[in-house]
């Protein structure tokens, strides 16, 4: 099953991926992450991706929402703004939103981290595109839509959800560490 599908939805809860900040912030947590590069040139005349609706789970959702959920993910977990996400910077956004252990220490990443941006990653060069995320966001919706209407409804959602999490993994993978 699509893991693509369910990236936004498994890595942070649904409502915190409906907030449409004029500017992404990075996490409240800090990482160490790749060194900064200049930020990319936002095209001025390219309008702003439209909102998501508030929680995917509860509302029907066509592919443009999925695009428009994709684009907004996208924005969040690229953190150093070159237009490009690294494994870093999806391992660093996937631990910010995870509670630290008892001890006070950051988690590791679950090992689907790794299976979501291997996925989404289609040309194999180590890093996401805006490109291949909304590819991987077309493909995952297609792979929900079971009935092929050209909506996503939150029952086929939660099947996909379902799907992609009762998945055996096909090889013992590691958990990512945050590199603290």
């Amino acid at each position: 099953m699509a893991l693509r599908f369910c990236l936004p939805l498994l890595l942070v809860a649904a409502p915190a991926l409906a907030q449409s900040d004029p500017a992404p912030t990075p996490p409240p947590l800090t990482y160490d992450l790749p060194a900064e590069k200049p930020a990319a040139k936002a095209d001025a005349d390219a309008p702003p991706p439209a909102a998501p609706p508030a929680n995917p789970y509860l509302h029907d959702e066509t592919k443009a929402d999925a695009e428009a959920r994709a684009a907004a993910m996208f924005a969040r977990i690229d953190l150093d703004h070159d237009g490009f996400i690294t494994m870093e910077e999806m391992t660093a956004f996937a631990i910010s939103r995870m509670p630290r252990r008892k001890d006070g220490s950051l988690p590791s990443a679950p090992p689907i981290v790794k299976e979501m941006f291997d996925d989404a990653d289609s040309d194999h060069d180590g890093r996401i595109s805006a490109a291949e995320s909304k590819a991987a966001a077309d493909r995952g919706f297609d792979e929900a839509d079971t009935n092929h209407d050209g909506v996503v409804t939150p029952a086929e959602k939660m099947a996909a959800t379902q799907d992609v999490m009762s998945d055996k993994p096909k090889a013992k993978a590691k958990p990512v560490e945050s590199g603290r």
